[in-house]
């Protein structure tokens, strides 16, 4: 793919820049279908775009701030493509949250120096063509633009955008290795989120769960891919087809991250509510016992893990003094430089302290 060859820069007037309606960063907020590259569709959609990234966790105040500051700069130029060939206006492929932030401030033109407002209007973007001999090539080029900037860069998409980006190179006839060259990343990890991607999908399109389907699920699938007595052996997975083939486990599952109805059509609610407590549930599916109790409609996860916990016989009362101590021993000098893996660590610890003394008042119940 020779896609740069197909890249140029023009100064384009921001009226005739449109949000992207499909960006991947909805995915994880909106489940609506994607919105057709119409000149008239995209113009009605674009106050509730750019409320939408206002609105939401896109740190667009903090660009504004940046852009009101420093100025737009080269560096930061937008990737737009055509919306149609004979008008000159472009819908972005990259850089929306840059885009809101100029239009935002543009709106509010009032409150800036009028000088930062004149050099907004009008802004050098980078434009990808089209290629006649390869109609194909700028569908992939924006994947590829997209993949290479978000999948691993400047404001990382989360992990289903990601290996939605993923299935859309394999589709063009990319392979992981390929992939993983053009947007730094490891093969086996590109693999194993593009299986992740077609379970979480098989959801997606099931006729009876899919209503109930969520982006925001991907960490559960992602935990169970993961997982190989969970993956192949009780929810049997298909290689092939990349789908799972055990029906009524799978119905399980679903309902246990999901919650439902009961016959009476009273709401069921989710039996596993933390994605990290997938764990929990490949101890239980080796424990017929513990499994019996799960699907009990009054049980959750949590109540089994008295069940599948392993018993210690350790002084483990002396590891917590020590550390208790360490952490006390903390100062504050060493508080500064905490990386985020200090930081996860301590957090983790709390949890695991949350978790036993809820299982205490639990047992003494």
């Amino acid at each position: 793919m020779r896609i740069v060859e197909n890249f140029e820069t023009k100064k384009v007037c921001i009226d005739n820049i449109f949000l992207d309606p499909n960006n991947p960063r909805f995915l994880d907020l909106y489940n609506e279908p994607p919105v057709s590259y119409d000149l008239s569709i995209i113009q009605k959609r674009q106050d509730i775009i750019l409320g939408r990234m206002i609105e939401g966790n896109f740190d667009i105040e903090e660009l504004i701030k940046s852009i009101s500051t420093s100025g737009f700069l080269p560096i930061d130029r937008i990737v737009v493509m055509k919306i149609d060939s004979g008008i000159d206006k472009y819908v972005i492929i990259e850089g929306n949250r840059r885009a809101a932030a100029i239009k935002t401030i543009l709106k509010e033109s009032e409150f800036y120096e009028p000088s930062l407002v004149d050099n907004l209007k009008e802004i050098e973007v980078i434009i990808l063509n089209s290629d006649a001999k390869n109609p194909e090539l700028l569908d992939i080029g924006k994947q590829v633009v997209q993949g290479v900037r978000n999948v691993t860069g400047i404001k990382s998409w989360g992990p289903y955008q990601q290996a939605q980006f993923i299935d859309n190179m394999i589709k063009a006839g990319e392979d992981a290795g390929t992939i993983g060259k053009m947007i730094g990343m490891p093969a086996t990890k590109i693999n194993k989120l593009w299986k992740t991607f077609n379970v979480l999908n098989q959801m997606r399109n099931d006729e009876v769960y899919a209503e109930l389907w969520d982006a925001r699920l991907f960490a559960y699938f992602d935990q169970i891919i993961g997982r190989p007595l969970l993956r192949d052996d009780w929810l049997g997975w298909d290689r092939e087809k990349g789908i799972f083939t055990k029906r009524d486990n799978l119905e399980f599952f679903y309902t246990w991250i999901v919650g439902g109805k009961d016959e009476e059509g009273n709401p069921i609610p989710k039996k596993i509510s933390d994605h990290r407590h997938v764990a929990y549930l490949e101890k239980a599916v080796s424990n017929p016992e513990a499994l019996n109790e799960l699907k009990r409609k009054d049980k959750t996860i949590e109540d089994i893990i008295p069940m599948i916990s392993e018993q210690k016989t350790s002084n483990w009362w002396e590891d917590v003094h020590r550390g208790l101590k360490a952490v006390s021993d903390i100062g504050i000098d060493e508080v500064e430089k905490f990386s985020e893996e200090n930081i996860q660590l301590l957090k983790d610890t709390i949890i695991k302290i949350q978790q036993r003394l809820t299982q205490y008042g639990k047992l003494k119940k």
